[in-house]
């Protein structure tokens, strides 16, 4: 009954836990207006959040990483690789995960919407960095933030895959 009991609960810890990654780096914007790389983050550094507020970050985790990543490009120049499980804002307010991210598509933009030129899977040896930006999902929109001038979701990274909603989960 025990095997069966913690079989169970890792399983369900492996279904919950997304980490969405992206290169350490991606740039963020701190409070005070000027950008850095994520990978220079602190806990309690302020960052911008897609609402155009400062958000605190209460998590920050880096690791030396090769996997397969999705490099996402936009007409305007833009560029954010990050994993596939990476939460995207579009221009619409709808959540994609990258991996769903298409040409065509219109992301949310810090200066406004970015349009999609083309999408890559690319496999990087490289650093990359996860975010936290509260203990707890309530609302999805409150852990929004912009990397690299495009609006992403921080949330997936906080172990509350399971409070998305269900059009975004896979």
């Amino acid at each position: 009954m025990k095997k069966y009991l913690l079989l169970s609960l890792l399983v369900s810890t492996l279904q919950t836990n997304a980490w969405a990654q992206m290169l350490s780096n991606t740039k963020v914007i701190l409070s005070g207006n000027f950008s850095v790389p994520i990978g220079h983050l602190l806990t309690g550094d302020e960052i911008l959040a897609s609402d155009q507020t400062y958000r605190r970050i209460t998590g920050v985790y880096h690791e030396f990483n090769e996997q397969a990543m999705i490099y996402i490009r936009t007409t305007e120049d833009q560029t954010l690789v990050c994993d596939k499980n990476q939460v995207i804002q579009l221009a619409n307010q709808k959540l994609i995960q990258a991996k769903k991210v298409k040409a065509g598509q219109v992301l949310q933009g810090q200066n406004g919407p970015l349009t999609v030129e083309s999408t890559t899977f690319v496999f990087v040896s490289t650093d990359v960095s996860l975010l936290s930006l509260g203990p707890k999902v309530e609302n999805v929109k409150d852990h929004l933030y912009f990397a690299n001038g495009i609006s992403v979701g921080a949330y997936s990274l906080v172990r509350e895959w399971q409070y998305l909603p269900a059009e975004v989960k896979e």
